[in-house]
């Protein structure tokens, strides 16, 4: 059996980037069960994304009870088997989780995955081969124009790419920390005259990383030379493995989550083909680290 619901969901604190006012999202949650047993999955859909919720729901619906109809049958019972850990991820490759919408793929897998750890009755992170889990420092991220005066938390991630830009630059210098990392994120918000006349401010901040800063690439050559010791990440406009290469060409990064392109054994495989083999910790298992949730308050 397959299902989903779509509840929107009104933001308490809207998001504000260069281009666009986050103010509500569209949770769409797909179940699957199997013999009174049941997977969960949930993504949020949101203008991040031409891709319409209903559009996700079906698709990623429908790429489920495909899985489930493919599948065997349990001897014990007659009656249909729930997909394995295993079978799940040769989907994603050759199976019906192959081709379609990125967050449907992704929706589906996700719960088809949860259902494989209720069946089993271990953690999906274990079936997975994945670490154990372990706590996340949460990022906080800052709306355009939003800086006012100190803002609290280590972790900040500010969006940048409007008239308050300046000022809020020279803030976040004057209140700098050694002990405070801050992403600035302009989410291709400057053109190249708004880069000359910023771009002492950004220095000043000494950011731990700059984050789409312009709209045309051919800006960030200069943008990086300008930028000594601070990488430049890509983020906007990476919607599969080969942007995503083409980004580290382009740029110092890429700060994306490899399921924000599709499920997660393809998306992790293609992750860790980008990243040479150094000792630094892989992303792969393990994740994204997530932001700091904008939903309301009672859910935080």
């Amino acid at each position: 059996m397959v299902g989903f619901e779509i509840v929107r969901q009104r933001l308490a604190d809207p998001l504000v980037v260069s281009h666009t006012v986050v103010a509500e999202v569209a949770l769409v949650t797909l179940r699957v069960s199997v013999n009174g047993r049941v997977g969960e999955g949930q993504v949020a859909v949101g203008p991040w994304t031409d891709e319409d919720a209903s559009v996700v729901g079906e698709c990623a619906a429908g790429m489920a009870a495909a899985m489930l109809a493919g599948a065997a049958e349990e001897p014990a019972r007659g009656a249909p088997a729930a997909p394995t850990v295993a079978e799940v991820a040769a989907a994603t490759e050759v199976g019906p989780l192959r081709a379609g919408l990125p967050t449907a793929r992704m929706l589906a897998e996700m719960a088809l995955l949860d259902l494989a750890g209720v069946v089993a009755g271990q953690p999906l992170w274990l079936l997975l081969g994945l670490r154990p889990p372990v706590p996340l420092r949460l990022w906080r991220t800052v709306s355009r124009g939003a800086v006012a005066g100190p803002i609290p938390g280590d972790r900040l991630k500010v969006k940048l790419g409007g008239p308050q830009d300046a000022a809020t630059l020279e803030l976040l210098a004057a209140t700098a920390r050694p002990d405070r990392a801050v992403v600035v994120d302009v989410n291709r918000g400057w053109d190249a005259a708004d880069w000359r006349r910023l771009r002492d401010r950004v220095a000043a901040v000494r950011p731990t990383a700059l984050e789409d800063p312009v709209a045309d690439p051919r800006l960030l050559p200069e943008v990086r030379a300008d930028l000594p010791g601070v990488p430049v990440l890509l983020d906007e406009g990476v919607t599969d493995l080969a942007s995503a290469h083409e980004s580290t060409v382009r740029a110092d990064g890429v700060r994306r989550g490899p399921t924000a392109v599709g499920p997660h054994d393809p998306g992790c495989a293609g992750a860790r083909r980008l990243i040479p083999s150094t000792p630094r910790p892989q992303p792969c298992p393990g994740g994204p680290v997530p932001h700091r949730s904008r939903l309301p308050e009672e859910k935080r």
